[in-house]
């Protein structure tokens, strides 16, 4: 049996993107409790802007992020999470992600791109050393930008 994907990657045209807020979000998956559990959840994306470069790897991202979206499907978890003690939207609405690098497909075993620098919470500046690979089989009108 063979399979094919959901979408075929391509790269974008060099050019300024901007990021269309009502159909792109950002998404996340990641593992609670010592590693048994995984957690997904999402944020929306305020505004942002994507700059494509040739070569793709000198590309660079910046999005602004509301942090009171922050929706997982726990209650308790995005109360806890929206609280002053974590992500405080009331003292904090936005955090800042920035990029200064993309990898194309298959570097380092990674999905289609990942976007790396750095995440700034809570309006504090710096790498957060996190890493943002959009998920294999979505389709490209999730993730939109607009020149």
């Amino acid at each position: 049996m063979q399979t094919k994907p959901a979408f075929i990657a391509t790269t974008p045209q060099p050019g300024h993107y901007d990021i269309d807020p009502d159909r792109s979000r950002v998404t996340f998956a990641t593992r609670h409790l010592f590693g048994l559990g995984r957690v997904k959840g999402s944020l929306a994306i305020r505004g942002g802007t994507a700059d494509v470069a040739d070569p793709i790897a000198a590309s660079a991202l910046y999005a602004e992020i509301e942090t009171a979206s922050f929706r997982t499907k726990s209650r308790q978890r995005d109360r806890s999470v929206l609280s002053p003690r974590f992500l405080d939207p009331a003292g904090h609405p936005v955090m800042i992600f920035r990029s200064d690098r993309i990898e194309a497909e298959g570097q380092h075993g990674q999905g289609p791109a990942t976007k790396e620098r750095g995440l700034e919470p809570s309006g504090v500046p710096g790498p957060s050393g996190s890493g943002v690979s959009p998920k294999s089989g979505v389709p490209p009108q999730a993730n939109t930008a607009r020149p």
